[in-house]
């Protein structure tokens, strides 16, 4: 017992030693320190002391400070809920700084053992397209039914500056904990992308007091076809940043939630955060602080959390032998929670479903992210009789679902369970190309036009020559053996 004393007391003097520790008055002082209680303060420091220790590689010191930490205020305590994510006008979440430090302690934790020797590199892409066009609505009734004032707004200035400056301090910690969920086997590159393009908008009613403001369908397909090839076969996960479409009018857009971020995929399924300029920027009307120009700290501490939520949605998607999500957003009623997860909070859920379920999955979450392409070498080799065969779609839901690519003299053709047929051209790139006997080759040029065939890993993670399937229109195809 003396020694586990001894310990935590050194962890305390350890915090105390570093530098800007100060009991929240380096990071809190321009709000007010009387304004936050000490927990709140605590948290701040703990936060910004383990970031700096984890920023050093210092990831076993890191792992002290938090969990002594946590010793004081556990997780998925009720202490929590007593923290006003109000306090000092500023947004650090809801609880305040509770998912962030969740977040780095889970970095800290698998990496104090030491990083794994080989750690595969993958590509976090942002895209940014320069302008959108749209609606400005006035009334509730033209932000529900996309009219208004047409309006087209550009990507605010701010995003670039000093090399993406704000992006790269809202997706730091996010994508550290996407490498820390993968046991650390892999590591995010973060690339950005700026697109000389225009995209849609659309409003989408979520419910009476909700509003999605995001792109189009075209805006999707629009995007996708602009990014250059050799940016889509590198990248494993994407962000979209567009210019935001929330209303003008400050009373509609305060009476009404709009929300311009959510979950998408890229043009071959991976993963794909999308999120308007401004939320990136300044607080939003349902934090229910001043709409002000966020400070640094509440981008570190706040947007990795909404990053998450997102992220989630995800990964219960493509573990859905869990059933974590099968209802939308099941984890807001706690009753709805499996009976083995004892927290209290939305990322409390999100901790005990990866811990308890998708860690021990058959296929680990780093095979789940791998999209970067195979090698042109390796697709040379292909051949059409190694693409014939039954493929159905994740999930089977109609006969259009099901079919098999057939040879005849060298010549392929999909055809599938409902009876429709359409020529098939392997162009040794990794796409079977479709012609126009497509019937969605006109409605959808961007995802509808071509196969692109995924093959298998072998269990070193290198390509093999085998097909497992083929992406269509967003949706895989797998191979039936």
């Amino acid at each position: 017992m003396k020694q586990r004393w001894y310990l935590a007391l050194a962890g305390v003097l350890l915090c105390l030693a570093l530098p800007g520790w100060s009991a929240g008055s380096k990071h809190l002082k321009p709000y007010g320190e009387k304004n936050f209680p000490v927990q709140y303060s605590d948290a701040v420091d703990t936060y910004f002391a383990a970031e700096k220790l984890v920023r050093a590689g210092r990831y076993a010191e890191a792992s002290q400070i938090l969990n002594t930490f946590w010793t004081k205020y556990p997780q998925g305590n009720a202490i929590w809920q007593q923290l006003s994510q109000e306090a000092g006008g500023i947004f650090t979440g809801h609880p305040p700084v509770y998912v962030s430090l969740q977040m780095i302690t889970k970095i800290a934790d698998t990496f104090a053992t030491g990083l794994p020797r080989a750690r595969e590199n993958l590509r976090f892409t942002v895209v940014m397209p320069q302008s959108s066009t749209g609606f400005d609505p006035s009334t509730h009734e033209e932000a529900r039914t996309n009219k208004g004032t047409p309006i087209t707004h550009k990507l605010d200035t701010r995003i670039a500056e000093a090399n993406f400056r704000v992006v790269q301090e809202a997706t730091w910690l996010f994508t550290e904990y996407l490498a820390a969920l993968t046991g650390g086997k892999a590591r995010f590159t973060v690339q950005f992308a700026p697109l000389k393009i225009t995209v849609p908008i659309l409003n989408e009613a979520l419910s009476k007091d909700a509003i999605s403001s995001r792109p189009a369908n075209e805006g999707y397909d629009l995007i996708w076809q602009s990014v250059d090839a050799a940016t889509r076969s590198r990248t494993d996960f994407w962000m979209i940043i567009f210019p935001s479409h929330k209303p003008t009018n400050d009373t509609l857009r305060r009476s009404i939630y709009f929300t311009g971020g959510g979950m998408g995929s890229g043009p071959d399924g991976s993963p794909c955060i999308i999120i308007d300029d401004q939320f990136l920027l300044r607080a939003q009307p349902h934090f229910k602080v001043s709409e002000r120009v966020f400070d640094p700290i509440e981008r570190r501490l706040y947007l990795p959390q909404f990053m998450q939520h997102e992220v989630f949605h995800h990964f219960f998607a493509i573990y859905p032998e869990f059933g974590l999500e099968a209802t939308s957003h099941q984890w807001h009623q706690r009753s709805s929670w499996p009976q083995d997860f004892v927290g209290i909070f939305e990322s409390d859920y999100y901790q005990e479903g990866f811990e308890k379920r998708i860690k021990s999955a058959s296929v680990p979450l780093i095979a789940k992210l791998r999209f970067q392409g195979p090698p042109d070498i390796l697709w040379r080799t292909i051949k059409a009789e190694n693409l014939k065969g039954q493929y159905h779609r994740d999930p089977v839901e109609n006969n259009w679902h099901k079919g098999q690519i057939l040879l005849s003299n060298n010549d392929l053709q999909w055809k599938n369970e409902a009876g429709a047929t359409w020529r098939l051209a392997w162009n040794n790139k990794g796409e079977l190309i479709t012609g126009k006997d497509n019937p969605y080759y006109a409605s959808n040029p961007a995802s509808g036009r071509t196969f692109k065939v995924r093959l298998r890993r072998e269990a070193s993670g290198s390509y093999s020559q085998k097909v497992e399937g083929f992406l269509f229109q967003n949706e895989f195809y797998r191979k039936v053996d």
